[in-house]
């Protein structure tokens, strides 16, 4: 978002420059230039196509008979043409629109007290808005809109290449097959990559996790990320802790089925191929749920993988922790680990898959 908003930030600094075509003499012109929003060109016709060349920002089409007309009170027609391909240009079509509807509206109240009327009979109301959300609230909407997503994407790489080791690598590198003359059990041998792929899987997102708890405590109360919006990030350790339960329900399954497309696959490529769209398997659901209402969320949308548990992160960043839902994350969790490790630990004790080739 700082990155984002600088950009803006840099782009609106710089003034935008119009193309004029028509009377530069015009009293319009002079407007636009004592406005000090814009510079000023001018262009004939067939220079417009300094448009697509991002010479010019917008080019403003001034009739001949534009100031006659508004003279004697007629209707006077004006045309911007601008590039919507070009964020700069936009811009420009933007500032440009505003100067002239002041321009228009300056004009109205000069023609009223010409009549002898009040200029305010051209405003007959008078609105106001006001945001009664805080710089928290603005700011946990805003975190809460990319965080569940993040976290189950650093879930799922976390420990990729950790489960494609265990699995594939170890074929490749033929010394899976003296691995499994041991004494131990092979449920055994199952649990311990497991367990390794899930550590690697953690730690990624715990330090993930951890650095930006940091960060919220070292930015202070509020920041101006978004130009015209305050907003704020805090996370308390509790919530850190829901979150973390969040990602580790995500972790759990996801590792075991690593593990176990990494023990059917041949060689550490064929591996990668297989296991590579579980990232897209993560990021729909997190897209899904930006354009889900946490109120209108069912309680059976917390037993579907990946997609409760990351209900149950934002949950917790917008602050409306349901402690029915963690129970739901966890349990359901709990299910599909226990069959994505039966589904390992079968492929693990399967000669065929172990020794194919």
């Amino acid at each position: 978002p700082s990155l984002v908003s600088s950009q803006m930030a840099n782009l609106q600094k710089e003034l935008p420059v119009v193309g004029i075509v028509g009377n530069p003499s015009s009293p319009l012109v002079r407007y636009l230039l004592a406005s000090g929003q814009v510079q000023i060109r001018n262009v004939s016709g067939s220079q417009r196509n300094a448009l697509t060349q991002k010479k010019l920002q917008a080019v403003l089409m001034i009739p001949a008979n534009f100031d006659s007309n508004l003279i004697s009170q007629k209707p006077a027609a004006l045309k911007i043409e601008y590039n919507n391909a070009s964020q700069s240009s936009s811009i420009g079509q933007s500032t440009l629109q505003n100067l002239l509807s002041n321009y228009s509206q300056w004009i109205t109240q000069q023609r009223l007290k010409a009549k002898g009327l009040s200029p305010d009979l051209a405003h007959p109301l008078s609105i106001s808005t006001v945001n009664v959300a805080s710089a928290q609230q603005q700011g946990a909407v805003g975190l809460s809109m990319i965080l569940p997503y993040l976290l189950g994407i650093w879930s799922v790489t976390g420990g990729l290449y950790a489960a494609i080791d265990a699995g594939a690598g170890e074929k490749e590198r033929a010394t899976l097959e003296p691995l499994i003359m041991t004494v131990r059990s092979r449920t055994a041998m199952v649990a311990g990559k497991y367990m390794a792929v899930v550590s690697s899987s953690l730690l990624s997102s715990l330090l993930s996790l951890v650095a930006l708890y940091v960060a919220t405590l070292v930015q202070g109360k509020t920041t101006q990320s978004i130009p015209g919006i305050s907003m704020s990030f805090s996370l308390s350790f509790a919530g850190v802790i829901v979150i973390l339960v969040g990602s580790l329900s995500i972790t759990s399954y996801m590792s075991a089925l690593q593990l176990a497309v990494s023990i059917f696959a041949r060689k550490f490529r064929e591996a990668q191929t297989y296991l590579s769209p579980l990232t897209i398997l993560v990021i729909i659901p997190g897209i899904f749920l930006q354009f889900l209402s946490l109120s209108s969320i069912s309680n059976w949308y917390l037993a579907i993988p990946i997609l409760g548990s990351e209900i149950l992160i934002k949950e917790v960043v917008v602050g409306s922790v349901n402690f029915l839902h963690i129970i739901l994350v966890i349990v359901s969790s709990t299910i599909f680990t226990a069959l994505c490790l039966v589904l390992a630990a079968r492929q693990f004790g399967n000669e065929r898959v172990i020794f194919r080739q």
